[in-house]
């Protein structure tokens, strides 16, 4: 009996080292694939990630030149350099206020400021009552982005009502006047604040960005028109002969014997079949 034991004990022995052995080989063979699988997961999210990269890297710059460009149109179209139209921009955005507001607003403060001048009592007494000066030390008109961030401050000092947001209507518009009454409030320091804040962190956009940009957009747009042209010529070229094929292929097809003999041919051959 005990010998049974002894021999039962050596071949389960046997046996139990064998299957460890084959457990660890599997366990290994386990790691090694997780291990692929893991390498090849990493490269795909690599890969994924350099892609995703590189699409919302040039969509952006994309973005930025469009944008530049457009502050270059807006600078032609109003007078007012690239730099303080980018600048106020993000500062308006703190008042819920548009650039558009802003624009509209200076040009009107601008007219304003020449009907002073030119001898509007009425406005020159507006002007005089906010304590505001339109003309410098020596008689010069000032530039209405001073004039405007001075009526700002006197502004910003005002109650708020009907008589501040009536006087922002008379100096900056009828429309522009009340949005940006808010954005006034700030006075002169906390305006500038927000533009200074814009040139650190990056969103005021210098003429010469703008500039380039315009020229930028302007030569992908005519390589445009070229690509058309090339179609053009193309198409003119192939116009004639595609109009000799055409018009065969309509001759035959009204053609009433030709017609007659094809569906009798295709009767045949579905009859055959």
């Amino acid at each position: 009996m005990s010998n049974v034991l002894s021999s039962l004990q050596v071949v389960l022995g046997a046996d139990t080292a064998a299957f460890q052995q084959d457990l660890g080989r599997a366990s290994q063979s386990a790691n090694d694939n997780f291990g692929s699988i893991g390498a090849a997961a990493k490269t795909m999210a690599v890969a994924l990630a350099a892609a995703f990269t590189v699409d919302y890297f040039t969509d952006n710059i994309k973005k930025a030149i469009d944008y530049a460009d457009s502050m270059s149109d807006l600078a032609g179209k109003t007078g007012i350099a690239v730099e303080q139209l980018t600048a106020m921009e993000y500062a308006l955005n703190f008042s819920d206020a548009t650039l558009e507001n802003y624009t509209d607003g200076l040009q009107k403060l601008t007219v304003n400021m020449v009907a002073s001048i030119e001898g509007n009592k009425d406005l020159s007494s507006t002007f005089q009552k906010l304590g505001v000066s339109v003309v410098d030390a020596q008689g010069n008109v000032r530039q209405s982005k001073d004039v405007f961030l001075d009526a700002a401050e006197a502004i910003s000092k005002m109650q708020d009502g009907a008589v501040k947001t009536d006087l922002a209507m008379k100096l900056f518009g009828k429309s522009a006047g009340p949005e940006l009454v808010p954005f006034l409030n700030q006075g002169k320091e906390g305006i500038k604040e927000l533009t200074d804040e814009a040139q650190r962190m990056g969103a005021v956009v210098s003429t010469d960005m703008a500039n380039q940009s315009a020229q930028f957009n302007d030569s992908m747009a005519k390589m445009g028109y070229a690509a058309k042209g090339a179609w053009n010529v193309i198409a003119q070229q192939l116009t004639p002969s595609l109009n000799a094929m055409a018009s065969s292929m309509a001759s035959g097809a009204s053609d009433g014997e030709i017609l007659e003999k094809t569906a009798y041919g295709i009767g045949v051959a579905f009859h055959a079949a």
